[in-house]
């Protein structure tokens, strides 16, 4: 306020400067001819009758650029879209509408008891948003290694010194489709399930799935969750995921398989800064089939799964995955599995998914 006053006191100050120059002024010059003083009216009533150009103002409207409007624009959060999933754990979150999700990874168990370079799970994934409410999907895994440990006395050979078990193929593909039943400013409650093809392949070394020789099965395998998602904040989410599994009770003439199972999951999504979040689950299964392959009998029984890393995102629509899991499949059927035998071994697992 006493910068405004300040210069209209200057602008008035000015002006009275200039009024004895406007009057000498006008004494000096002639007032001309009685045309010219039409000429002189008829002008301006001409300027007068102009419409006022609002182009300007508009413009201005238009494309602010005042400091304080780039002050609010910094400012203003960048969060990528809340996960449609954690690493092995559905949430609520729905993919956008019109909106791809293309993924593709691995997961990479080091072990120096195995030829090669070790056990590596091949990861794909697409996903579109139908609308706000319903997601569908296609994805799948591919094992194909010789397992690190003997299974219930079956040894498929010798490697550095050590004992290494039958060779395994196994792998997943199939749809999946998710809808939002619920959603308010802080809950939000989806039904998800997928029918997939599962495919079973292991040696001649006795142990894994029976006790007979080589086999290759082709069969289905599903699965039916509920996840909810509560929004704590817009940095972080809560989930509880129950549902259930299923797959077949035998494979390959008769050795037992993982049967049917339900299981809970729970996990959380936590962006503590722009670009980077801190995402971790467990998946725990309740029976009565099981999830994991015991090494010292080949028997089917339960163990807990997890996973717990990273997901960066250096643009909205780029985000980089860099976590630990046991977890074996990641197919909604298949990522309560834990990597053969036991739970104990640890994947290290990578993953880029592109959105457009």
């Amino acid at each position: 306020m006493l910068k405004r006053s300040g210069l209209l006191g200057i602008g008035f100050s000015f002006g009275l400067g200039f009024v004895p120059a406007i009057a000498t002024a006008a004494e000096l010059a002639p007032l001309g001819s009685a045309a010219d003083l039409q000429a002189s009216e008829a002008t301006t009533v001409e300027a007068a009758e102009q419409p006022l150009s609002t182009e300007p103002i508009l413009q201005a409207q238009a494309d602010p650029a005042s400091p304080a409007d780039a002050a609010i624009t910094e400012a203003a959060p960048l969060l990528p879209v809340p996960p449609v999933r954690l690493f092995n754990l559905e949430t609520a979150n729905q993919l956008p509408a019109g909106k791809f999700d293309v993924s593709a990874g691995f997961r990479w168990f080091f072990e120096d008891s195995v030829p090669g370079s070790g056990l590596q799970v091949f990861i794909g994934d697409v996903q579109y948003g139908v609308n706000d409410k319903l997601q569908i999907g296609f994805g799948g895994f591919y094992f194909d290694d010789s397992l690190a440990e003997p299974i219930a006395g079956g040894v498929g050979g010798t490697f550095n010194g050590q004992l290494f078990g039958p060779g395994l193929r196994l792998g997943s593909i199939g749809p999946s489709a998710k809808y939002q039943v619920y959603k308010s400013e802080d809950w939000a409650i989806s039904v998800a399930g997928s029918l997939e093809l599962l495919r079973v392949f292991r040696n001649s070394t006795p142990g894994l799935f029976g006790q007979g020789g080589e086999f290759d099965s082709l069969t289905l395998a599903g699965a039916l969750q509920v996840p909810i998602t509560y929004t704590v904040s817009p940095e972080f989410q809560l989930t509880l995921n129950p549902g259930v599994s299923f797959f077949p009770e035998s494979v390959g003439g008769g050795g037992d398989f993982y049967g049917t199972y339900f299981n809970i999951g729970a996990g959380f999504n936590f962006q503590p800064v722009r670009y980077v979040g801190i995402f971790s689950d467990i998946n725990v299964p309740l029976g009565p089939g099981g999830n994991a392959v015991q090494a010292s009998t080949g028997a089917i029984e339960k163990a807990v799964v997890w996973s717990s890393g990273l997901r960066i995102n250096p643009v909205p629509e780029l985000s980089l995955d860099f976590y630990a899991t046991n977890a074996f499949g990641t197919t909604l059927a298949t990522r309560s599995l834990a990597f053969i035998p036991g739970s104990s071994q640890v994947a290290l697992g990578t993953a880029v998914t592109v959105r457009f």
